[in-house]
């Protein structure tokens, strides 16, 4: 692993807070979990001037003086909080990572061999789980390679799908310092640009290991972005904007390519939307969609989601006909169960 600079620790691990929850004690348990002291990590909480959720005190309670505390004179959303914690990074190596999200032993080792490896690279990442508000996975992200090593023409991967989420990679500060913040005219793919943009400038390394959890919940920023269906205007809002940095042999293939993508997800969003009965996110959810690529397929993606959520509720509705109608016991056995002790 390479040493730290001159000027600053080797790692900035950056917590951008706003009214979190209690996953804050885990993630910062799983950062501390990890620590190899102040002279090597910089570990600072960010704060969006939280109104229900006094954070200094719960950072304090949990690391004393070991986590470092900043909050926002004002609420200044996320993008600033974002590149607030980038302007405050001492590091050479910066994580953003978010306050319900999670990181496993091993991730900083593994991530910090690889960056040492390559000093070419621009950032690396792991492979990563999404996890719900139990902390249970739900899945786990596609497997680039299989060993750990430099994505060969990464960017005809990234540049179509959002691969990567802020939990599971580590950009140098020189790259952002050389390449510029997260932008503030995008809210839902700021992210999903950022990575594009270092992929268009930089190699990136890959740890196949999966040392990184993203935690999906209903009370999440990404999760209001898509109720409001900000979400899919703010994704073709970046396609437009990173399609002038592809390579030009490659731009109109995978422009097209990332619209079409994004035209099918949009579409299997307004067929669950339809099955929630949520009429106008759908209706919204579908004309946006049909802009990223005029097709009949993403009508047919939006009907078969839809018949899909209605088999989903129609199986749960099933199982629990099923635990009503099971034989109840009759009144004796009922009067004695009560009365048992074990």
């Amino acid at each position: 692993m390479s040493m730290p600079s001159q000027t600053g620790p080797l790692w900035s691990v950056m917590i951008p807070t706003y009214n979190p929850d209690e996953w804050l004690r885990l993630t910062l348990a799983a950062i501390l979990s990890q620590d190899p002291g102040p002279d090597l990590m910089q570990i600072e909480v960010v704060d969006d001037a939280s109104t229900r959720v006094d954070v200094r005190r719960v950072v304090h309670d949990i690391a004393g003086d070991r986590v470092s505390f900043f909050r926002q004179d004002r609420n200044v959303g996320i993008c600033e909080n974002w590149n607030t914690c980038i302007r405050r990074a001492r590091g050479d190596l910066v994580h953003l990572l978010h306050q319900d999200d999670l990181v496993d032993p091993g991730f900083y080792a593994a991530l910090g061999r690889g960056l040492a490896a390559r000093p070419d690279a621009g950032a690396a990442f792991t492979r990563w789980a999404m996890i719900d508000s139990n902390g249970d996975t739900l899945q786990v992200s596609e497997l680039e390679q299989p060993d750990p090593g430099i994505l060969e023409n990464w960017i005809d991967k990234i540049a179509v799908t959002q691969r990567i989420v802020c939990a599971s990679v580590v950009v140098r500060r020189e790259v952002y310092q050389f390449l510029g913040l997260y932008r503030a005219d995008l809210a839902y793919a700021l992210d999903w640009e950022m990575w594009r943009r270092i992929a268009c400038h930089y190699p990136v390394w890959y740890e196949p290991a999966v040392l990184a959890s993203w935690r999906i919940h209903n009370q999440s920023e990404s999760r209001r972005l898509l109720l409001t269906c900000c979400d899919l205007a703010d994704i073709r809002r970046s396609i437009d904007i990173v399609d002038a940095l592809l390579p030009r042999d490659k731009a109109a293939q995978l422009t097209s390519a990332a619209l079409r993508h994004y035209a099918m997800h949009g579409g299997r969003l307004a067929g669950q939307s339809f099955a929630e009965c949520r009429f106008r996110l759908a209706m919204d959810q579908l004309r946006q969609s049909l802009a990223f690529e005029p097709s009949p397929l993403v009508l047919l993606n939006a009907v078969y989601a839809m018949i899909r959520e209605w088999r989903a509720w129609g199986m749960k509705l099933t199982r629990l006909r099923s635990l009503f109608s099971a034989k109840k016991p009759n009144r004796p056995e009922m009067y004695q169960a009560k009365g048992t002790r074990t």
